[in-house]
């Protein structure tokens, strides 16, 4: 997410980032499916997700991870801890995500030995 070549975020720190993402409604035209294990609840019919990056964080993260005190002048608890949030929610989403019949799982079950198994082309 600060990554200048990848997110175009040149010299910007963390707490920028949750200073900008906390408001918006970034998903809001993010189609979702409504069997989506994680956000397929608070998908919208004709829309994507209707709710803030601090609404979802704040329905996700325990109290002690989140919140609008300030744990330095003008830092919130959560800008302070963005880069846990983000990189726990990733993670986390990323579990969810089950492929169990891709090319390679496919190419890897082949004649029931991987030994036995040609590549694809």
């Amino acid at each position: 997410m600060t990554d200048d070549d990848e997110m175009s975020a040149d010299g910007r720190e963390w707490v920028n980032v949750a200073r900008k993402l906390m408001p918006t409604r970034a998903l809001m035209t993010q189609k979702v499916h409504s069997s989506d294990s994680v956000l397929g609840s608070f998908a919208q019919p004709d829309s994507g997700i209707n709710q803030t990056y601090a609404e979802m964080i704040d329905a996700a993260f325990l109290p002690a991870w989140r919140g609008d005190a300030e744990v330095e002048p003008g830092i919130t608890l959560t800008e302070a801890n963005m880069s846990l949030i983000f990189g726990l929610a990733v993670q986390l989403y990323e579990a969810t995500l089950v492929s169990d019949n891709s090319r390679y799982d496919q190419f890897i079950e082949q004649d029931g030995v991987m030994g036995n198994a040609t590549a694809p082309d």
